[in-house]
């Protein structure tokens, strides 16, 4: 026996039953039928699209990820940037997680681009965890703090947030999936006022992109 859950139950052993509407209804037996003239028993996405476009893009639950491609059609896709495209709910791993927001470790020469020897610890577990999940996709970004002209900041921030990806696609990561962004003092998380606030504030993030 299904368990009613909206336009999707679920049956109890794995598979579901999407109720439609008569139009879809419709729409849909219009397209098993033509399929059946056209001697295709499982016609494939090509005839699904030609026939019927709107049966093809049928998005049961709302989330923005149609069938076929929905894997979880009674469910909503956790838009999180990881795995965005299946449909599903989903945490991010804890070897992921680490990896987002500001990241630790990730130190520059003062005033410059240069990455500082002890950086490499951090980098490389970044590229660990990017060649194991290679689906990722990060939206690199450098801050700073407030001191000096804001202009000369921001270029040192984005030139910064250049220097990581350049070591990144250095250790095989594809530039593809890498971006930047200089953000300068315009983000900060801490008081500027204080040593220990300007440091907070001078950080590298990853962000993860869908």
């Amino acid at each position: 026996m299904s368990r009613n859950a909206g336009p999707v139950a679920a049956n109890g052993d794995g598979t579901y039953s999407i109720h439609l509407d008569a139009s879809t209804r419709e729409t849909l037996t219009g397209f098993l039928d033509q399929s059946a003239q056209l001697g295709a028993a499982q016609p494939d996405d090509s005839r699904l699209r030609r026939l019927h476009p709107d049966a093809y893009h049928l998005d049961p639950d709302k989330d923005s990820v149609p069938l076929p491609d929905d894997k979880c059609p009674d469910a909503l896709e956790t838009k999180n940037g990881f795995q965005d495209d299946d449909g599903c709910p989903d945490e991010l791993p804890a070897t992921v997680a680490k990896f987002t927001g500001a990241i630790g470790g990730i130190n520059f020469a003062p005033g410059k681009a240069t990455l500082t020897k002890d950086s490499s610890k951090a980098l490389d577990g970044a590229v660990t965890v990017l060649t194991e999940f290679p689906a990722l996709r990060l939206e690199i970004v450098g801050h700073t703090d407030d001191a000096g002209a804001r202009e000369t900041n921001v270029k040192l921030s984005g030139e910064r947030a250049e220097a990581v990806k350049a070591y990144l696609t250095g250790k095989g990561i594809e530039a593809a999936r890498l971006t930047t962004r200089g953000a300068g003092p315009d983000e900060p998380v801490a008081d500027n006022k204080t040593k220990a606030g300007q440091a907070k504030n001078r950080r590298i993030e990853f962000k993860l992109l869908p």
